[in-house]
C-alpha cells in the first residue's frame, strides 16, 4: 500500500487540492466570493437570461437586455459550457465548468507528455528508462495541474485548459498512419470546438495550423531539393483534412457567430471603437509588462516561479549547445521553439497597440480590420506551463544521471519541489479571477473580525429574494422573448417593438444591470462587446446630460460603448460590487424623455435620487432585505 501511495502521490496532491477546494466553495453555499468583472456582470447573467426566456436554442429570438437584442449574439448552445449552463443551477454549472477545465487540463498535458516525451528529454540514450518517464510524466501532470488552477477568465477557462488537447490531436494526425484512427482523429477534431470558442482561440488555432502546415511544405521543399527526403509526406498530407474538420468544426458549433458575421448588415458598435493608441516605445514596455504579468484575462502567475525557471533553463539548454559547439541543435530544440512562440505572443500583443503596425496590417488583410489579432497573448499561459513541464524534466534527466562511483548525483527532489512550489503560487497568486484565494481570504477574515469583507459574494451580489419581493411588489412583467423575431436595431419603432414582447423595460443606476437581467427583469441598459450602432446613438441621447459633464465618461462611451449604462455627471456615482455604498452625488443626469421614447418603465437606483420630481419620476418603493445589502429604490416613468 505503501508503495502505491508512493507511485501516485502525485494524483493524492491533486485529488487533495481539488477535495478542500470544493469544501471551501461548498461550505458556505451561496457564500463565495467570485471576480465581477467580465464575468458576474457578464457571462453569468448571459447563461441566467437564456435559461429564464428559453431562448438556448431559440433561433432568431430577442434578449431581455439591450432593448432585445437578437439572441443570435449571445453563446452558443453548442458548447460544453453552454451545456452545463443548460443543465444545472448557475452557481453549480459554474463551479463544474471550474473543475472540469482542471482535470481537462491535467489529462490533456498528460496525453501531451506521452506523444513529445522523446522531444522534451533530448536525449535519445535514455528514453528507454521507465523510472526517469514516471517521474517526468508526474511533473508533467504537476504542471498541468498548476495551469489549471491559474487565473484565466472564467467563462472561456474550458477554452483555455484544452489547447493541449487541441495540440495533441493535431500531432497524433500528423504522425498516425492507420486509416481508421487517422478517421477518428479527424472526428474527434470536428469536434474540438465544443471546448473551444472561435473569436478567442479557434481563429488563432486555425491561424497556427496554417503557419505549421506551410512551414512544413517549404521544410519538405528544401529536403527534397537536397536530395535528404523521398516519396510524400503523408503526415503533411493528413493536416489538411485537419484544418479543414477543424474549420467546420467551429462553423457548426458556432453557427450563429458565423451568420451575424457574414450575413448581417448592420453596422454594430465594432465600427466606432477606438483602440489605445501607444508610442514604440510604451508598445515595447507593453510587450514587456505582458511577458512577465500576463494580461488580466489570462494571468499564469509565471513571474514568481515559472518564469525564472524557465529563462534559467534556456539559457543553461542554449548554453550547452553553444559549448559543445552544435549551433544546429539550438534551431531544433522544442523548449526554444515554445520560447520563442512566448515572445511572439507578447511581441503581436505590445504591436496591436502601435497604430501605423495596426494600419499595416488591417491594409494587408482588410477582412480582419477591428479583430483583436493581440489575442494570441491568450496561449501564453499553456505556453509557459509547457515550457516549466519541459525545463522540469530536462532538470530530471540532469540529475538522475549516474556519477562515476555509480551512485545518483544530489538534487534529483528539486525539480518535485519546484512543481508543488508552482501550485502553491498560482493558488495564492493576487489575481483578478482566483476565486479561490478571494473565497478563503473572505473566510479567513470572517473568522477574524466576526464580519463579512466588504466585497459581495455571489448571493448577496445578485441577492434573489430581494428582487422576487421586489417583482411581487411591482406586479411585475417578465414577458415572452422565445417568439419574437429580431431582424434589424430600428431606434425608431423600439418602443413599439418592445411592447409586443410584454415585458415591464427597465434601467439600472448605481449598480450592474447584469443584477437586474439576472433576476429576469428585461434592461435596455447591458454590457456587450457587440450591439448595434444605432441603439448605441439612442441610447447615447439618454445619457448625454450625464457625458456632457464627464469627459472621462463621454470618451468611455463614445471610444467603446461595451458597458450601455447610465452615468452620472460627477463621474461618482459607478457600479459597484462593495457592500459600503455610499455617494454624495444623488442627482440623475438623463433625458428622462429620450429615455420613455425607448420604452422604458422602470428605474432601479441603489441611490435615492435628489431630482425624481424633476425628472418626472414616481418613487414605486424602497426595497431591502435581510439577505441581501441593497436598499433598491424603484421610481417609474411617469
Amino acid at each position: 500500500m505503501k508503495r502505491q501511495w508512493k507511485d501516485s502521490w502525485e494524483w493524492h496532491v491533486i485529488g487533495g487540492t481539488l477535495i478542500c477546494a470544493a469544501a471551501l466553495f461548498l461550505s458556505g453555499g451561496k457564500n463565495v466570493y467570485i471576480a465581477v468583472a467580465d464575468n458576474l456582470e457578464l457571462f453569468q447573467a448571459q447563461y441566467r437570461m437564456l435559461k429564464n426566456t428559453g431562448t438556448f436554442f431559440t433561433r432568431g429570438a430577442s434578449s431581455s437586455f439591450l432593448a432585445g437584442i437578437s439572441r443570435d449574439v449571445l453563446p452558443s448552445e453548442l458548447s460544453l459550457t453552454a451545456l452545463l449552463y443548460m443543465l444545472l443551477p448557475d452557481l453549480t454549472a459554474y463551479f463544474a465548468h471550474y473543475f472540469i477545465r482542471i482535470l481537462i487540463a491535467v489529462f490533456s498535458f498528460r496525453l501531451l507528455f506521452n506523444e513529445l516525451y522523446p522531444a522534451l528529454l533530448q536525449d535519445p540514450e535514455r528514453q528507454q528508462e521507465p523510472h526517469l518517464r514516471r517521474r517526468c510524466e508526474r511533473l508533467a501532470l504537476l504542471a498541468g495541474f498548476a495551469y489549471g488552477l491559474s487565473s484565466m477568465f472564467p467563462a472561456y477557462g474550458i477554452s483555455f485548459c484544452s489547447i493541449p488537447l487541441a495540440v495533441f490531436l493535431l500531432i497524433r494526425l500528423y504522425r498516425e498512419a492507420d486509416l481508421k484512427k487517422t478517421a477518428g482523429l479527424l472526428l474527434l477534431i470536428f469536434l474540438y470546438p465544443l471546448l473551444s470558442y472561435f473569436s478567442y482561440f479557434g481563429l488563432f488555432l486555425l491561424a497556427y495550423l496554417c503557419a505549421a502546415i506551410l512551414w512544413l511544405f517549404i521544410r519538405r521543399m528544401v529536403l527534397r531539393a537536397r536530395g535528404a527526403a523521398q516519396g510524400r509526406d503523408t503526415g503533411l498530407i493528413r493536416l489538411i483534412p485537419g484544418l479543414i474538420a477543424l474549420a467546420a468544426g467551429y462553423v457548426v458549433c458556432e453557427n450563429r457567430l458565423f451568420a451575424q458575421m457574414l450575413f448581417s448588415d448592420e453596422e454594430t458598435i465594432r465600427s466606432t471603437m477606438k483602440i489605445a493608441s501607444l508610442s514604440l516605445r510604451e508598445a515595447v514596455s507593453f510587450m514587456a509588462d505582458s511577458f512577465v504579468n500576463g494580461m488580466m484575462h489570462a494571468e499564469p502567475g509565471q513571474k514568481y516561479l515559472v518564469l525564472p525557471v524557465c529563462l534559467l533553463c534556456f539559457l543553461a539548454v542554449n548554453g550547452g549547445y553553444l559549448v559543445k559547439k552544435n549551433a544546429k541543435g539550438i534551431f531544433s530544440d522544442l523548449y526554444n521553439l515554445i520560447m520563442l512562440i512566448l515572445v511572439f505572443n507578447s511581441l503581436i500583443y505590445g504591436l496591436y497597440y502601435f497604430e501605423p503596425f495596426r494600419a499595416l496590417f488591417e491594409t494587408l488583410v482588410p477582412p480582419l480590420k477591428g479583430w483583436q489579432f493581440n489575442r494570441t497573448i491568450f496561449f501564453s499561459p499553456f505556453l509557459w506551463y509547457a515550457a516549466f513541464a519541459a525545463a522540469m524534466i530536462r532538470i530530471t534527466a540532469y540529475f538522475a544521471r549516474k556519477s562515476t562511483d555509480g551512485k545518483r548525483l544530489s538534487g534529483a527532489a528539486i525539480p518535485v519541489f519546484l512543481a508543488l512550489a508552482a501550485i502553491l503560487v498560482v493558488l495564492a497568486a493576487p489575481a483578478q479571477y482566483n476565486d479561490l484565494r478571494q473565497t478563503a481570504f473572505a473566510r479567513l477574515y470572517e473568522l477574524r473580525t466576526g464580519g463579512p469583507v466588504n466585497n459581495l459574494s455571489y448571493g448577496e451580489f445578485y441577492s434573489e429574494e430581494l428582487f422576487d419581493k421586489i417583482k411581487e411588489d411591482l406586479d411585475y412583467r417578465e414577458g415572452n422573448f422565445r417568439s419574437k423575431e429580431v431582424t434589424r436595431m430600428d431606434p425608431q419603432d423600439l418602443a413599439g417593438r418592445m411592447e409586443q414582447t410584454g415585458a415591464d423595460w427597465s434601467v439600472a443606476y448605481g449598480f450592474y444591470p447584469a443584477i437586474l437581467e439576472y433576476n429576469g427583469i428585461a434592461t435596455l441598459d447591458g454590457y456587450l462587446g457587440f450591439y448595434s450602432q444605432a441603439y448605441k446613438d439612442a441610447f447615447r441621447k439618454v445619457i448625454a446630460p450625464a457625458l456632457e459633464t464627464n469627459e472621462g465618461s463621454r470618451s468611455y462611451y463614445d471610444d467603446w460603448g461595451a458597458r450601455c449604462y447610465l452615468y452620472s455627471g460627477s463621474g461618482e456615482v459607478l457600479v459597484s460590487a462593495l457592500r459600503r455604498y455610499e455617494v454624495a452625488d444623488h442627482e440623475l443626469q438623463i433625458d428622462a424623455d429620450a429615455l420613455r421614447d425607448l420604452g422604458c418603465r422602470y428605474l432601479f437606483s441603489r441611490i435615492e435620487l435628489s431630482n425624481a420630481e424633476e425628472k418626472q419620476l414616481t418613487k414605486r418603493g424602497v426595497y431591502t432585505d435581510e439577505s441581501s445589502p441593497y436598499t433598491v429604490y424603484v421610481y417609474e416613468l411617469k
